[in-house]
């Protein structure tokens, strides 16, 4: 075997504390190994005892890094002589620290790292999504995972390939992904149900839903929503009439959003409200980066923050179109008076979706409807919906302003360069 130093490599004949710079490096860095009993030109010395170094190294890292990096100890017997191989990985919590300092790897050389290395670490770390970000526990299983994928998309075998297609698993490890995929996990965190009567101070029921897959935790969801907000019928006249209390779809688009787009990092429940005139979904996390606000309530496109566990979802048909979950939500509440609206409240975006009150008129006049299709495509100019509505000009202008008043679109700027929007 030949031992070379690198920038990932370092060797040490002896033991001696200065090998802790080398762990922040690398921890700070890049994945990288420190050889010990290996002199810096690969000369193979090894070491006396090597389960009372491998003490004393573990002991060291523990007591002068901070925080605590992941690593790993290994004996590699060559020929008579032993050698330690000490495994670092980069870990996400940088910087980490030796006395106070943070190191970073020259060459062959460990020196304490400047300004813009930290600051370039940052900015890489700030691009790994955190559901892609490496744990290090092994046992998990993915039954009701397999059972999804082989039901709902006819494949014959979910086994380890699968797994690291789907990006749960890099190598030999699980990323979060997996473990919040997983049929068991040790995220405390989930989905929060209560069931309220009256007021707040009297709760129906409550379902607490965490430590298990995420899947699941859709299906439980889903499940309890069919109890409580089931079709209905209703005789009106002569005639029975199928009655939604509110459109499925825009629940089942709240939850699978609050669950492919909250932020993980943030130890919270996302909290569903049921009560007897509306359904609130708040979820933890605000807007992903460079989206802005008007943006997202307009319903425009976006990237996910979770992106391999909205690719399950999407794989599995539960959300469209990445980003999209806003358009469908409105759209689902086109032919009714009543309409969902979204709060972004710091770190917590909510989603209040109103039960149909079929005591009112529901259906929009011919020509409101015509206006309020083409607006949910975005904004639009009166001479766009002027050639949509097929009419006169002083007909468009009476229509437009006796909505704006009505307070169902709103008016943006004046003359020539005047849009409309929906409220």
């Amino acid at each position: 075997m030949i031992f070379e130093e690198s920038n990932k490599v370092e060797l040490k004949r002896e033991y001696s504390k200065s090998f802790l710079k080398t762990v922040s490096a690398f921890a700070n860095e890049r994945d990288g190994e420190i050889i010990f009993g290996v002199d810096d030109t690969g000369k193979i010395f090894g070491v006396a005892d090597d389960t009372k170094l491998r003490h004393r190294i573990e002991n060291a890292i523990n007591d002068s890094i901070k925080p605590v990096p992941t690593f790993s100890l290994k004996t590699v017997d060559i020929n008579k002589d032993k050698v330690i191989v000490l495994s670092v990985s980069r870990g996400y919590a940088i910087p980490y620290l030796y006395q106070n300092k943070p190191y970073m790897r020259s060459d062959t050389s460990t020196v304490i790292a400047d300004s813009y290395r930290i600051s370039r670490w940052f900015r890489e770390i700030s691009n790994i999504d955190y559901d892609n970000m490496l744990v290090e526990r092994t046992d998990y299983t993915f039954a009701h995972l397999s059972s999804a994928f082989m039901s709902k998309l006819m494949i014959t075998r979910f086994n380890e390939n699968t797994l690291l297609t789907l990006g749960l698993k890099k190598g030999d490890k699980y990323t979060n992904a997996g473990r919040f995929l997983a049929d068991e996990n040790d995220f405390n965190f989930g989905i929060d149900i209560v069931k309220f009567g009256k007021n707040q101070s009297e709760i129906i029921r409550r379902e607490r839903l965490t430590n298990q897959s995420l899947l699941k935790q859709y299906d439980k969801g889903m499940a309890l929503f069919e109890e409580y907000y089931h079709d209905y019928e209703e005789v009106t006249g002569a005639y029975r009439v199928s009655r939604v209390r509110l459109p499925q779809e825009a629940f089942r688009e709240s939850l699978a959003n609050s669950i492919v787009h909250r932020d993980y990092s943030i130890k919270a429940n996302i909290q569903i409200e049921f009560w007897d005139n509306h359904i609130c979904v708040t979820s933890p996390g605000g807007l992903t980066d460079g989206m802005a606000e008007e943006t997202y309530l307009n319903g425009g496109l976006s990237v996910p923050r979770n992106e391999t566990i909205a690719n399950i979802f999407y794989r599995l048909n539960i959300i469209e179109t990445f980003g999209t979950g806003i358009n469908r939500i409105i759209e689902s509440y086109s032919e009714y008076r009543q309409k969902p609206t979204f709060v972004i409240e710091g770190n917590v975006i909510r989603t209040v979706l109103p039960i149909i009150d079929y005591s009112k008129k529901s259906l929009f006049s011919e020509r409101e409807q015509i206006v309020w299709n083409s607006l949910k495509k975005g904004t639009k100019t009166r001479k766009e919906l002027q050639e949509r509505l097929g009419t006169g000009d002083s007909v468009t202008k009476e229509l437009l302003n006796e909505l704006v008043k009505q307070g169902k679109i709103e008016r943006i700027g004046k003359g020539p360069s005047t849009k409309y929007r929906l409220l």
